[in-house]
């Protein structure tokens, strides 16, 4: 069997979401565990915030398909860790905090691409010193509301362990359009 590396998240407490634009108090050896949130337009960028806080009351979402996330913003994940471990050893490397940069989306006619760019080099320049290593995560906001935030730790906790060491993937999210909803009358 190899002895690959693997990456666990860990829940210590309620699990919180909030804007946080200095890491530089973080006592973290390894670095923040920064993970790239793109998609499209109204693809639930910040809805996966949201729901994996369980916090609506962050107002960072709408329930619409035009942009509403106009600037790129770093969210610290309070009460998560990630942990590192070789192989089937115990987990040997401290725990990283966890940050999701959500950034507007694809095609949003109110800010061009550059923008979006300058913004992301700003902010993880010079912490975290690494964005982004190997292949992309995609998955599909058509869930339910009772199993969201069950879904998104999963997607995050499988994404996780398909990583090299301390260089996560972007996790992409695609649309879910409601195309019909069944009558409620006979």
């Amino acid at each position: 069997m190899s002895q690959e590396d693997s990456y666990g998240l860990v829940t210590t407490g309620t699990v919180r979401v909030s804007p946080r634009s200095d890491w530089s108090d973080v006592q973290a050896p390894f670095g923040v565990f920064v993970i790239l949130l793109v998609g499209p337009t109204g693809s639930g960028k910040s809805s996966f915030i949201e729901a994996l806080a369980d916090n609506k009351s962050l107002g960072i979402s709408k329930d619409q398909l035009e942009g509403f996330t106009q600037n790129v913003t770093a969210y610290h994940v309070e009460n998560m860790m990630v942990k590192w471990r070789q192989g089937r050893g115990r987990w040997t490397q401290p725990d990283s905090p966890v940050c999701f940069l959500d950034t507007p989306g694809f095609s949003d006619t109110k800010i061009s691409e550059m923008e979006v760019m300058d913004q992301l080099s700003t902010l993880i320049t010079p912490k975290p010193k690494r964005l982004t290593h190997g292949s992309p995560t995609t998955f599909s906001s058509a869930l339910s509301p009772q199993s969201q935030r069950y879904w998104h730790r999963k997607i995050l906790e499988s994404q996780l362990n398909k990583q090299e060491k301390y260089a996560p993937s972007p996790l992409i999210c695609s649309a879910y359009f409601a195309l019909h909803k069944p009558s409620t009358s006979a």
